[in-house]
């Protein structure tokens, strides 16, 4: 995967915004909770910059959906906590790869906080988000786990 690292910084070089440039216009988030139990009487709706949403590409919860000038369009979909063991036969489809099942989905396209073009679909559990060193900020550490409030 070094060459796509390459090309990834090669296009960054010429697709990359100035991070001031870059503005939230709207983020909702709905159902975050405490860890282990969503609220689904939680409902955010912000408009504009935020502490919040200047913080964090996504913010916690049952349901996430921001938008961003001049163009981002970011969702996270986070669903049952806790399912239970990965079978045996999942572990040996996918080459070991999947240890647990994702918790949540996260999906984006457009530039990011800090001005760099992105186009990324990932699943991922409460732990492996909190050990990836992807990215540059590469320190996930004091997200929120489980279903509690709080930038992810």
């Amino acid at each position: 995967m070094k060459w796509y690292h390459q090309l990834n910084d090669r296009v960054g070089d010429y697709t990359r915004l100035p991070s001031t440039w870059i503005c939230p216009l709207v983020t909702l988030t709905y159902g975050c909770g405490v860890e282990e139990k969503p609220d689904f009487g939680y409902l955010r709706l912000t408009f504009g910059p935020s502490i919040s949403t200047q913080r964090a590409l996504y913010y916690n919860g049952s349901f996430f959906l921001r938008v961003m000038f001049p163009f981002y369009i970011g969702l996270q979909v986070r669903w049952a906590r806790n399912i239970g063991p990965v079978p045996e036969w999942v572990k040996k489809a996918t080459f070991g790869t999947v240890e647990a099942w994702p918790d949540f989905m996260q999906v984006h396209v457009g530039w990011k906080l800090n001005g760099d073009l992105a186009f990324t679909f990932r699943l991922q559990t409460d732990y492996s988000a909190f050990k990836s060193d992807v990215g540059p900020e590469r320190d996930n550490w004091g997200q929120a786990q489980g279903w509690a409030c709080g930038t992810k």
